[in-house]
């Protein structure tokens, strides 16, 4: 069992859809999917309007941490007011 997942990374990008699809044929009730940077982010909130049982962690992951400005806190609570964003996750503050 994990705890959560990266859909949005590029890796995905040709079969990501097919991916959701087995996971909901194979009996997953929801994925966690989650946010690394506001690039990732952005993609995870299409990804939860366009999914019903995939759910969203955002954050920044400390690698990214020198890219953190008043824009990057603006952004992310944008996104924190979607009731599909579970988590904030990766985070550095």
């Amino acid at each position: 069992m994990d705890s959560h997942s990266h859909l949005d990374l590029r890796e995905f990008d040709d079969d990501r859809d097919e991916v959701i699809k087995r996971a909901r044929r194979g009996g997953i009730g929801c994925i966690l999917t989650v946010g690394i940077n506001l690039e990732s982010c952005s993609r995870v909130m299409g990804l939860i309007d366009s999914h019903d049982f995939v759910y969203g962690s955002i954050g920044i992951h400390p690698h990214d941490a020198r890219d953190i400005d008043e824009q990057t806190y603006k952004c992310l609570k944008s996104f924190a007011n979607n009731k599909k964003v579970l988590a904030f996750g990766g985070i550095t503050i």
